[in-house]
């Protein structure tokens, strides 16, 4: 019986990479747009994740400079054979030389949870921002002395479903699960890039006016 089960749920994953999908040439239609805008061209990057054991049925991704700073971004969609759902990824490098640890995501009923229970939520004292962002940071005063109310006014604009923000050690990228199909989610994520790359430049003029923990 397992032995069944497990070739039917293998067929089941190869028709859903095989079938027709009317939603694809939308999203790489509007991907194209997109690259053509940020004067991109797509590569086409189809493979199965082998760290998820997921199947990628669509991914395709841009990569190029944009005024001497680095963008890829990427969508996909993602199939486990039963269900599916669309991600979008946009990455700035950016050189981070005080190493920043950054992840600022809209505040749920389990961050609420979380936080009782003592887990990190900087405040920068923006009220509307605190009220719908937790920001987690290995350097606390970053965000206090770079978020300014004109920034977070830009954040705040977008609509409630934004996605993560998060700055790595060679990078700040933002990540959501969205499907990019119109023209609407076209001009928002261009938007959000644009916001992206303000954060970057942050990250790379950053001077802290306090030490950074060694623990940091």
């Amino acid at each position: 019986m397992e032995g069944g089960m497990m070739v039917l749920m293998f067929i089941v994953a190869v028709v859903a990479i095989l079938a027709p999908n009317t939603t694809r040439p939308k999203v790489l239609e509007q991907f194209l747009k997109l690259g053509k805008g940020l004067g991109f061209s797509a590569t086409s990057l189809e493979r199965v994740d082998p760290k998820t054991g997921k199947f990628s049925t669509f991914d395709k991704s841009i990569e190029g400079s944009i005024d001497n700073r680095q963008l890829r971004i990427r969508t996909r969609e993602v199939s486990d054979g039963e269900s599916s759902h669309w991600e979008f990824y946009a990455t700035w490098r950016c050189k981070n030389v005080h190493k920043l640890r950054m992840d600022v995501y809209p505040e749920g009923f389990f961050s609420k949870v979380r936080k009782k229970f003592g887990m990190q939520d900087i405040e920068i004292f923006n009220e509307r921002f605190d009220d719908r962002f937790i920001i987690q940071c290995n350097h606390k005063h970053f965000p206090l002395q770079t978020f300014s109310g004109e920034f977070c006014a830009k954040i705040l604009k977008q609509n409630s479903s934004l996605g993560n923000i998060s700055i790595t050690k060679d990078g700040v990228r933002y990540t959501e699960k969205i499907c990019l199909e119109s023209d609407k989610t076209n001009a928002r994520l261009t938007t959000i890039i644009a916001i992206m790359r303000e954060l970057a430049e942050m990250v790379d003029d950053w001077k802290p006016m306090y030490r950074i923990s060694k623990s940091a």
